[in-house]
């Protein structure tokens, strides 16, 4: 990981050049150009909340009507970045397979850059978050100083599964075909719909919960933009006439979630731990099977 990070360091210049690059092809040749960052989570927003909010009238008893599409936009904050570079990020290598064999290309860096772009999208994502709920709710973000935390841990533990499966597609095709089906099978098993649940979840499911990092960041975000001590008391007592969800922080209401960070940090290290070996152990190989 330090190697990873002296070369980010040392190619820091290619780093930012790819990543503008890709920012650009994004929305070249569109009218409103990058006013996409902006206009395209703030439009996702609205739908939410007209959808769930005024027609399907979906809500808790607690918070205002806004509350449900509100924590639900929350926590697809962070899942469209994520499942949106572990897709692209899984054929990385073999997009640029050009490069590789023709020059000394850092292949380590391509993952990285990847990451990057999704971070900026959340950024802007999680700002329009905040502005909705100091619209709608009236309060600001909790505890906004655990954000970029939460937010290079997120990148990290992405990138973890963007080296594993972008080293193994160069070998094997079918992941290509396969990182979209396992990506909306995980969109389901994560808590994003999951929250506002007024019976517990079946055993199977509650187990994956239990075992999905999804779950424990999507519960940092919401402590730090949606939730205050006051609504996950009121959002307890009425999931399980004051049991626990798996959906909710384990962590006591008004604290700092501690836990969730915690567990979800090692997972985050694990992964790039384990992505980064097996795409070291693989590399050589690139510049033949790319």
């Amino acid at each position: 990981m330090i190697a990873l990070a002296r070369q980010c360091v040392r190619f820091r210049e290619l780093l930012v050049s790819l990543t503008r690059r890709e920012l650009n092809a994004r929305y070249r040749g569109s009218v409103l150009g990058k006013s996409w960052l902006v206009l395209q989570p703030l439009a996702f927003l609205g739908i939410y909340y007209v959808v769930f909010s005024q027609l399907f009238e979906t809500k808790t008893s607690v918070g205002s009507p806004s509350t449900f599409a509100l924590a639900m936009f929350c926590g697809l904050v962070p899942w469209i970045g994520h499942a949106e570079t572990v897709q692209r990020g899984s054929n990385c290598v073999l997009e640029h397979g050009g490069l590789i064999k023709k020059f000394a290309f850092p292949t380590e860096i391509l993952p990285v850059y990847m990451t990057l772009v999704s971070m900026i999208n959340s950024v802007v994502g999680f700002l329009m978050v905040a502005v909705a709920v100091g619209y709608f709710e009236g309060h600001g973000p909790r505890m906004l100083w655990m954000f970029p935390i939460a937010l290079v841990l997120q990148g990290l533990f992405t990138m973890g599964i963007v080296y594993l499966l972008s080293a193994i597609t160069v070998y094997v095709r079918d992941i290509t075909q396969m990182v979209p089906m396992l990506m909306v099978f995980w969109f389901f098993m994560s808590p994003i719909f999951m929250f506002a649940k007024s019976t517990a979840p079946p055993p199977l499911l509650q187990t994956i919960l239990k075992y999905n990092p999804m779950t424990y960041i999507i519960s940092i975000y919401r402590e730090i933009f949606i939730w205050t001590p006051e609504q996950l008391h009121a959002l307890r007592a009425e999931i399980e006439g004051g049991g626990s969800s798996i959906a909710l922080p384990v962590t006591e209401p008004g604290n700092v979630p501690w836990f969730e960070l915690g567990v979800f940090a090692g997972c985050a290290f694990t992964c790039l731990f384990i992505g980064l070996a097996v795409f070291r152990k693989l590399k050589p190989g690139f510049a033949d099977e790319a």
